[in-house]
């Protein structure tokens, strides 16, 4: 921007770089955004079952159920991110930012 000559020039970079932010933030990636939101909503669930839980309510059939519900959930959460974050980047190899 410092070599900028003129208000319409600092204008584009400043639009590109607002294109970089939200590409890179996969705003523009509704199903990568939604598979982002549900792992950390997985991970809030798991805090709030472990929040002020004792040991011997750890070897409670019900909470070894719902641990385990959160760990299936969990994983296959991430591994939608994973799998459309890989489909992403090979579609997109230019990427710098995934390269």
């Amino acid at each position: 921007m410092q070599g900028s000559r003129d208000f319409e020039e600092v204008h584009i970079l400043h639009e590109k770089y607002l294109d970089s932010i939200v590409e890179q933030c996969f705003l523009n990636l509704p199903d990568v955004l939604k598979a982002l939101q549900g792992v950390l909503h997985m991970c809030t669930q798991l805090c709030r079952l472990l929040r002020g839980i004792d040991e011997d309510q750890m070897q409670n059939k019900s909470f070894e159920e719902q641990f385990w519900k959160l760990k299936v959930n969990f994983e296959r959460q991430s591994n939608q991110v994973f799998q459309l974050l890989s489909n992403f980047k090979n579609n997109h190899q230019s990427a710098p930012f995934l390269a």
